[in-house]
């Protein structure tokens, strides 16, 4: 008799394992955070519901031991939403990261911020085609410059840190308000950040005010910044790619999901390819930047009698 199963909106954690020990009856079953439990009977009845659960199905009419541990793994936010295709690893670690958080309301809410928030990409070349291709890979909905859709944030993206663009673009769009992030390439590096919050946090003009107070010399550091973007900067690498894909989807969820201690604001993150290091650099705003400053005036000088 074939059995009855029920079909279930959510499945169990890809990144969720486990293993029979030595004398077969236990069974260890290991979480993304390397944390572990043991069951300590069952375990072939256990392995079976937990192959239903992965598959996003559970028994209609489940034991009481089944119950106690679908109700373990719920509390230990181990079920995600079921996309309805093939699993990923990284998608399902990132998905359990945020729900912790309780930001999203669990797997579905994790799937709903996703779905509905509408990323902005505002760049050509290679690292413009390479945040297409994790916006499409990670599920998220993405459009150009040209569109009438109102969108929740905006991408900003070069194959080198383009100030004066930078400066124009984000100008324009601290104006209308909106969430921008910028993402570009310095030799090994992606750089992401900073994440614009509208009003709330230092945006690239504060950057760029403060990458020039520290630099030694000024006219050089116009000078480059003025300078267009070479062919030669525009190649890109299947070599990296795919890590590169990932580090951008990591982000661009996050943002989605409000996610905001895996992207914050007020910071720039270097990933360097080369490397596999992750930098994050901290950046205030600016008093009365002239992009996202509530007094973009220059201060009135005070004239005091001295006694």
């Amino acid at each position: 008799m074939t059995e009855q199963l029920l079909s279930l909106p959510y499945r169990l954690n890809s990144s969720v394992t486990w293993s029979q020990l030595a004398d077969g009856d236990r069974l260890q079953v290991r979480f993304p955070d390397g944390d572990h439990i043991t069951l300590e009977a069952g375990g072939a009845d256990a392995v079976r519901l937990l192959e239903l659960l992965t598959a996003g199905t559970a028994p209609t009419t489940p034991s009481a031991a089944d119950e106690e541990l679908i109700s373990l793994l719920m509390q230990r936010g181990m079920f995600v939403s079921d996309r309805h295709g093939p699993s990923d690893w990284l998608k399902d670690i990132i998905e359990y990261v945020v729900s912790l958080s309780n930001r999203t309301h669990g797997p579905a809410g994790v799937i709903m911020a996703m779905s509905s928030t509408l990323f902005l990409i505002d760049g050509e070349g290679w690292l413009a085609d390479v945040v297409r291709d994790a916006c499409n890979l990670a599920g998220l909905r993405h459009t150009g410059p040209d569109t009438e859709e109102a969108c929740d944030v905006v991408v900003i993206v070069s194959d080198r840190m383009e100030m004066e663009r930078f400066s124009a673009l984000n100008a324009r769009y601290c104006k209308e308000g909106a969430q921008i992030v910028f993402f570009w390439r310095d030799v090994a590096q992606i750089v992401a950040g900073p994440l614009v919050l509208p009003g709330e946090s230092a945006c690239f003009e504060c950057y760029r005010t403060r990458l020039r107070g520290n630099s030694l010399f000024g006219e050089e550091f116009d000078a480059f910044a003025a300078l267009p973007l070479r062919d030669s900067e525009r190649l890109g690498s299947a070599l990296a790619e795919g890590v590169v894909r990932g580090f951008i989807a990591r982000q661009l969820i996050a943002i989605a999901t409000g996610s905001f201690d895996l992207m914050e604001p007020n910071a720039l993150y270097s990933f360097d390819v080369l490397t596999m290091a992750l930098d994050r650099q901290a950046l205030l705003r600016t008093p009365r930047c002239k992009a996202c400053g509530l007094q973009a005036s220059r201060p009135v000088p005070a004239v005091r009698a001295i006694a």
